[in-house]
């Protein structure tokens, strides 16, 4: 259930600060839709069945706790950058959504060069010393990380977290999003934030590119060059459409 009255944070009215320096976040941003969901503890993203847009969803209250805008622009780049890889639907594992490929997905953004000293107490971080993850090396793909984690049940608690689990790391909706949604559905959302990415990149070519390294801006351009059905897509706008 989402929350009318008046949020302790509201994300829309710091987004242009908080993502000044990040001229291709700031634009990605701006084509992302945001939505407030106080029945989530952190932050999310999902794509919406009615609109076929990727949305962020997030906890006022979480955003507010966090103690400086340096963590509230590692936890805003997280959840984007979740979206840029299509962790939420377009790469999933076999035997879909699941704990395991959440941390898998998630270890894979935060040992990032320009997310790892950044983040919250609590985050999932590979080669963090002391964490369940030291023996873990920065830099390799979600489906690697995936490969290395052990399967529910073997060092997990009874929550299904491992140890303490990651305080910012549970992706409410994710489940949900990719079960409930048609192919179409995703295909529009994929095509949509394509177009999105091309867009943030001219931006970030006038203006800069931010934080974001060399390496990460080669992936997002290849990314660019993919196609998308346009079959299934027709096929989505003529029952929305109707309906």
């Amino acid at each position: 259930m989402t929350n009318s009255a008046t949020p302790t944070f509201d994300l829309n009215q710091h987004m242009a600060r908080l993502l000044l320096d990040e001229p291709f976040f700031a634009s990605l941003s701006r084509r992302i839709d945001k939505r407030i969901k106080t029945d989530i503890p952190t932050a999310g993203v999902w794509i919406s069945e009615q609109t076929g847009n990727f949305e962020l969803l997030y906890n006022p209250e979480f955003f507010g706790s966090l103690a400086s805008d340096t963590e509230r622009i590692a936890i805003l780049k997280h959840e984007f950058y979740h979206i840029i890889f299509l962790h939420v639907t377009g790469r999933l594992p076999e035997g879909g959504m699941s704990k395991k490929w959440n941390y898998a997905t998630d270890l894979a953004i935060n040992g990032l060069p320009d997310m790892i000293n950044a983040l919250p107490k609590g985050c999932l971080i590979p080669a963090e010393k002391g964490s369940l993850f030291e023996s873990f090396p920065a830099g390799l793909s979600a489906d690697q990380y995936y490969a290395m984690l052990p399967d529910k049940g073997e060092g997990e608690g009874e929550d299904g977290q491992q140890g303490d689990g990651d305080k910012q790391g549970t992706h409410e909706g994710w489940g949900e999003s990719d079960s409930n949604l048609s192919d179409a559905v995703k295909e529009i959302a994929k095509e949509r934030l394509k177009n999105s990415l091309r867009e943030a990149a001219k931006d970030a070519t006038k203006k800069g590119w931010g934080s974001v390294g060399s390496d990460m801006r080669k992936e997002i351009m290849d990314r660019l060059s993919t196609t998308v059905d346009w079959r299934k897509t027709l096929r989505y706008f003529i029952k929305t459409s109707t309906r």
